[in-house]
């Protein structure tokens, strides 16, 4: 076994045990899954969920992220990872995050979560991350777009957000035509860095929308920092 193939071995492991420990629930939980009870029924405990401002939709507190751990090689085995996913969503978990920037994760969440019958209770959150070849071009944006709907398995996705502010002004106007359109059910901006809250902040407050800001430095210093404090915008959630 090479190097890879076994920390990617390793990881699966550990991720589909303390997965399996967070959201698995009691042992009566799995047993009435799998007799054919709703997850969300067979759950030994409520399960804790946030309703996204006035949107008025309702996700499970703890998603599921799909960043490295869901990028594999191909060849490499994918049952821990499949397994993952199947005990999150049969311990009640419903929201899964991913990108077209996560390599082969987008492709593996959505053939994992096509074959449950809870797929369609899954709230799927996606992004853009698109230049174009000139200004103002929409076209990669687009065949992105294309593209994580054929590996989500999904006509709709629930939630597309601007990567890290990427082409902003091109990508937000766009993100609001799909809503329209259908394609998208909402529209967010994200950045991974404490730096752009304030960037962030900016966008939303001065198109007067909502947001969906996140940030994966959320630790105790990051929120000193100010990166989670609340805004009057943020507060109402995604548009």
């Amino acid at each position: 076994m090479t190097h890879d193939a076994s920390r990617a071995g390793r990881r699966g492991f550990l991720g589909a045990t303390a997965f399996g420990a967070a959201l698995a629930g009691a042992p009566r939980a799995h047993a009435q899954a799998r007799d054919g009870a709703s997850p969300m029924a067979a759950a030994a405990d409520p399960v804790i969920t946030r309703r996204i401002g006035r949107t008025g939709q309702t996700v499970t507190a703890l998603g599921l992220g799909t960043f490295l751990t869901y990028d594999l090689m191909p060849g490499d085995r994918r049952d821990g990872l499949r397994e993952v996913l199947r005990r999150y969503v049969a311990g009640g978990g419903r929201l899964i995050d991913t990108s077209p920037l996560y390599g082969s994760a987008e492709v593996n969440a959505g053939a994992f979560l096509a074959g449950l019958p809870e797929a369609a209770e899954v709230f799927v959150a996606n992004k853009i991350w698109s230049t174009g070849a000139f200004l103002g071009d929409e076209s990669h944006a687009l065949a992105s777009l294309e593209q994580s709907r054929l590996r989500l398995w999904r006509a709709t996705i629930d939630l597309m957000q601007c990567h890290s502010l990427v082409n902003a002004p091109v990508i937000l106007p766009l993100l609001q035509a799909w809503k329209r359109e259908g394609l998208i059910r909402h529209v967010g901006v994200t950045h991974h860095e404490t730096a752009a809250q304030e960037e962030l902040a900016r966008i939303v407050e001065g198109a007067g929308w909502m947001s969906c800001r996140r940030t994966t430095r959320s630790s105790p210093v990051a929120r000193r920092a100010g990166c989670c404090r609340p805004r009057p915008s943020a507060a109402s959630g995604c548009w």
